[in-house]
């Protein structure tokens, strides 16, 4: 993956375009995360049909459907971002070992006053009372994490460090395809994923349950790439019938990820499971068909799925 820093660069791109007009996946700029121990608790999704009769997703016309208000993208974009305004980051940290330094050229971290970290843009950032995260991909050839101070390789847009009950957990990446699973400096899980040209690491989510990772791999078949789905080591991706496990994420707090089972698309939202009505569901697609990847926002999400064999655009709102 000797390109791998201008593949990064062009998914991010990708993810740019689609996130104008309908903000495809998830930022990887993140707010701090409430890591205080939350129940589950179940919710289930009322789907919107908004356009289309595709057959293929080939035939989308992005032009068919109204476009969101750019004001409202530009709103959802600023809140989440904000707290990596330099003096919102100063706000955060005071009183704290770390403080961040900011000049035209970038960024530096110091902890106690020693340099830690440098970069030039500050694209995730998280921590609590005892621990720091700070994340860069823009002008990395590899993206770099760098948890209190010590920076780790991660093959990742999306999965980055997250905290739990004071814990921290790290996806970490030895080359293009050897990756771990760490809890501080405890090894959890170590695993082989490898995705040519793009991220194999999906997710990465912590609750009370345990840890939860998506990865994917390349295989030389049909349907040529797998999804798997970890949660404290065991493989949920073939339980029960699965065929396709995508989109692991926390909506308001609750658990959230989707599966194919069966013909039909469920998901799995706050300790329940739910049949929709889907066939499939256009998801992880890179290029001009990022375009129609889920776009998740605060309270809704819009997604290209297939029903009675035809694509359509809609909205899925939280009950």
């Amino acid at each position: 993956m000797k390109k791998i820093g201008l593949l990064f660069l062009l998914a991010l791109f990708g993810f740019l375009v689609a996130c104008s007009p309908r903000l495809s996946q998830s930022s990887g700029v993140m707010q701090q995360e409430n890591s205080e121990v939350q129940k589950e608790v179940a919710h289930s999704l009322a789907f919107q049909y908004l356009t289309g009769n595709w057959e293929t997703m080939d035939a989308i016309d992005e032009g068919v459907f109204s476009y969101p208000d750019y004001d409202f993208i530009d709103r959802h974009w600023e809140a989440k971002t904000a707290h990596l305004k330099p003096e919102n980051l100063t706000k955060q940290l005071a009183g704290t070992d770390f403080s961040f330094e900011f000049r035209s050229g970038g960024w530096s971290l110091l902890k106690k006053g020693e340099l830690v970290a440098t970069g030039q843009n500050l694209n995730y950032f998280l921590h609590d009372e005892k621990h720091l995260i700070a994340c860069e991909w823009d002008s990395r050839i590899v993206p770099v994490c760098w948890i209190d101070g010590e920076g780790k390789e991660v093959y990742t847009l999306d999965a980055f460090p997250k905290m739990f009950n004071g814990e921290v957990y790290a996806l970490v990446s030895s080359g293009e395809s050897e990756h771990s699973l760490f809890q501080g400096d405890r090894l959890l899980y170590p695993f082989k994923a490898f995705f040519a040209g793009d991220q194999p690491l999906l997710a990465l989510e912590v609750n009370a349950e345990g840890w939860w990772i998506i990865y994917r791999m390349m295989i030389k078949e049909a349907p040529w790439v797998v999804y798997y789905l970890i949660h404290n080591g065991e493989n949920l991706s073939q339980k029960a019938g699965r065929t396709d496990v995508f989109e692991l994420r926390r909506i308001q707090g609750q658990l959230f990820y989707f599966y194919q089972k069966e013909g039909k698309i469920w998901y799995h939202f706050g300790g329940q499971d739910y049949e929709t009505e889907f066939e499939e569901l256009i998801h992880d697609q890179c290029c001009r068909y990022a375009n129609y990847n889920i776009a998740f926002r605060d309270d809704f999400f819009t997604l290209y799925a297939k029903k009675d064999g035809k694509f359509g655009f809609y909205r899925a709102d939280i009950k």
